[in-house]
């Protein structure tokens, strides 16, 4: 399974997936939107908001926006944990 965060500094969203993630040792790969080399990753997903997840699990890619409790439950449920 492969997931994607998508942010920037001074999102509080943000942090909240980040630490969910550490949290529970589930590995992803932070892109801040701010940062040029992402934007044309960001582009393909239609990044519009910040957080975005992306889970990926081979078969089928998710991408879950913002970090509302319903949100935040979607992406544990997603991801297993």
């Amino acid at each position: 399974m492969k997931v994607k965060v998508f942010g920037m500094a001074g999102c509080s969203g943000c942090e909240v997936v980040k630490k969910m993630f550490e949290t529970h040792d589930v590995a992803f790969d932070y892109l801040d939107v701010m940062n040029p080399d992402n934007m044309a990753l960001a582009q393909k997903y239609n990044v519009r908001g910040i957080p975005v997840t992306v889970v990926d699990n081979g078969t089928l890619e998710v991408a879950f926006i913002g970090s509302t409790v319903q949100t935040i439950q979607a992406i544990r449920d997603r991801v297993g944990i």
